[in-house]
C-alpha cells in the first residue's frame, strides 16, 4: 500500500524501538526490489512483517559496489579477488 511504501521510504520501526534507516523500494510486476543502507538482523524480513506482510523469497544482488556474478547457481560462491574487494571497501 502507498502508506507502507511511504513507511520504508521515511525509516521503518522494527520491534518496539528499533528504528531503520530509509529504504528505496521500488515496486516490480511480480516483486519488490529494496535497498538498504545497513544490515540489522533480518532486517528485510522484518521490515516486511512490521506492514504486516511476509517475505516469501529473498535474493541480494548486490552489496555495496559489488554485483552479484548473475553466473552463479543458488548455494554456488565465488573466491573474491582484489578488484571485488576495493568494491566492498569503497
Amino acid at each position: 500500500s502507498i502508506d507502507d511504501i511511504k513507511k520504508f521510504e521515511e525509516g521503518i520501526t522494527i520491534d518496539k524501538d528499533e528504528k531503520c534507516l530509509p529504504a528505496i523500494i521500488n515496486i516490480k510486476e511480480d516483486h519488490y526490489e529494496l535497498t538498504i543502507f545497513e544490515g540489522k538482523y533480518h532486517q528485510i524480513k522484518r521490515m516486511f512483517i512490521a506492514c504486516d506482510n511476509k517475505v516469501t523469497y529473498l535474493k541480494r544482488v548486490k552489496m555495496g559496489s559489488l554485483t552479484l556474478d548473475e553466473n552463479l547457481k543458488t548455494g554456488m560462491y565465488k573466491y573474491l579477488d582484489l578488484n571485488d574487494i576495493s568494491l566492498l571497501t569503497k
